[in-house]
């Protein structure tokens, strides 16, 4: 993650295997060629190596159109791969922050980047990798994307039409204070509803 080696680990763990191998098929180039010693990789790489080449296949559509978004990365800059399936009208991302802190990737949301579609359309982005969840933004066509990526984080995005779903409920007020005479005992009033 950071460019230091310690000669006392002999390989990558599997968090950065997975990231690597996300990323080289990120990039979109369909065509894979992979020179591995099957005695050297674990179960558990071959079921990762494996589960990101059938999510490679099933969005095929979008790695066959990407893009290079982002900065550099060798001045520790967030960048990526962005494609759309012409068919479905959704985008596959693919994104890396090499630095230790947050940063925010700004993505043109245009036909610099292969969006063909209408301008003002909008559009939310589900997280398909490391976890699977929706981002908490939602993105109009026309407009430049903006993603927070957390620290020495690598993600993948699938980008399709939609509204994101904003709650709106009130939340019950915690009371919460110490005990008369005693600083290190704390009272905590927890409604029954939450």
């Amino acid at each position: 993650k950071n460019g230091t080696v310690d000669p006392a680990i002999k390989r990558d763990n599997l968090q950065d295997w997975l990231d690597y191998i996300l990323m080289y098929y990120g990039r979109g180039t369909l065509l894979k060629e992979w020179y591995i010693s099957p005695s050297a990789m674990s179960n558990e790489e071959w079921k990762g190596l494996c589960l990101t080449d059938n999510w490679a296949r099933n969005h095929r559509g979008a790695l066959s159109h990407t893009v290079f978004v982002g900065g550099r990365p060798d001045e520790g800059h967030p960048y990526g791969y962005i494609g759309w399936d012409m068919h479905t009208k959704t985008a596959t991302l693919t994104v890396r922050n090499p630095k230790a802190t947050g940063q925010i990737l700004d993505i043109p949301f245009d036909l610099s980047t292969g969006y063909t579609g209408p301008k003002d359309a909008h559009y939310v982005a589900e997280v398909e990798y490391p976890y699977r969840a929706m981002y908490p933004a939602e993105f109009t066509a026309g407009q430049t994307m903006h993603l927070t990526i957390p620290g020495y984080a690598t993600m993948a995005f699938e980008i399709k039409k939609g509204k994101t779903i904003v709650s709106k409920v009130a939340l019950p007020k915690v009371d919460f204070h110490n005990v008369e005479g005693d600083p290190f005992q704390i009272v905590l009033n927890v409604p029954g509803d939450v």
